[in-house]
């Protein structure tokens, strides 16, 4: 029984979520994200596109539809990283990684074959690791933490603003 009886008991509130109900400083680098996933999925979306349309019927209308299709999608998950869409984030985190791997995997193929130097070591520089930063970025526990804030606070004001929609339907 060491503790003092006569000092103020302390409030973990602030340690645990500081500004838990203020707006999210949201920071640049989602910017940088977003305009990798456009350079980045529009490439694989063309592929993708004519890949898919290849098993069907092989016509080029299919693939560009397909490609449209694919797009939208693409133009989905930059709006959402741009917003700080949990879902969209973590998805969008996923792909990163997979694209990252698909890749290594293509270079590691590559030097089983005839290994171009130069070509491997710019797929690395300008496509792998690029790739990996954004999935590492996106995963990091303090933007994870930032995420969660700013689903809290988008909650909070959604609420704020349909109780102050039904008070006013009431006067």
């Amino acid at each position: 029984m060491t503790d003092n009886i006569y000092t103020s008991p302390g409030s973990d509130v602030e340690q645990v979520e500081p500004q838990a109900f203020s707006p999210v400083k949201k920071p640049w680098p989602r910017w940088l994200i977003a305009a990798w996933i456009f350079i980045t999925f529009s490439i694989v979306v063309n592929g993708l596109g004519r890949v898919i349309a290849g098993y069907f019927d092989g016509s080029e209308a299919l693939a560009k539809q397909i490609s449209a299709v694919f797009f939208l999608a693409e133009f989905v998950l930059i709006y959402g990283v741009i917003k700080l869409n949990k879902v969209i984030v973590y998805t969008v985190a996923v792909i990163c990684i997979l694209l990252g791997l698909f890749q290594l995997a293509r270079i590691v193929m590559m030097l089983f074959g005839i290994p171009n130097l130069v070509v491997i070591v710019l797929s690395l520089s300008l496509y792998v690791v690029p790739t990996f930063l954004c999935a590492w970025y996106l995963l990091r526990p303090s933007f994870r933490m930032l995420i969660e804030r700013n689903d809290k606070y988008n909650k909070m004001e959604s609420m704020r603003k349909y109780v102050a929609k039904s008070f006013s339907k009431r006067a």
